[in-house]
């Protein structure tokens, strides 16, 4: 299985601007990041994620899912980007759920369909029901970019942006 950081959507919102007590550890955690440390990493964007709001979570929790994703602790990531995913619903925050979801595709692309067999039933089933959502609402994402999701008969995702 191919775990290569270039891979993901590393979604950093505002962090670099937040407040000493956000950005602080942030930094310390990107840092790591560059180092390869990917635990102490970890380490960091949680404590960012202590003091962060809104969607600062968003980024973070992305940040923490690649991290897990690139040592392989792949339903850890998974975790993380669905945690990034749902908060960045319930914050409106619309640039921070592609990179979610995108990651989420990237796992589940390169994952046999039997590694994560309720998993795998549970996202199809979560994607039918939003995609038939937005096909009737056809929502834009703020950069007038829609998404559009495809479930193929492996139960890969994979989604396109239009």
């Amino acid at each position: 299985m191919r775990r290569d950081m270039d891979r993901m959507a590393v979604y950093i919102d505002g962090l670099p601007r937040s407040g000493t007590a956000v950005r602080q550890p942030f930094e310390l955690g990107r840092a790591a990041m560059a180092a390869y440390e990917w635990e102490q990493a970890i380490e960091h964007f949680r404590e960012a994620m202590a003091r962060a709001r809104g969607a600062e979570i968003v980024a973070l929790f992305n940040l923490t899912g690649v991290c897990q994703y690139t040592q392989g602790q792949l339903e850890k990531a998974l975790a993380d980007f669905e945690e990034s995913f749902r908060l960045a619903k319930q914050f409106r925050d619309v640039n921070g759920e592609a990179p979610a979801l995108g990651n989420i595709g990237v796992i589940l692309h390169d994952t046999p369909a039997d590694y994560f067999p309720a998993y795998m039933n549970a996202a199809k089933a979560s994607l039918e029901k939003n995609a038939a959502e937005n096909a009737t609402t056809n929502r834009p994402l703020k950069s007038g970019i829609r998404v559009n999701f495809f479930i193929m008969p492996a139960s890969f995702i994979f989604f396109i942006l239009s």
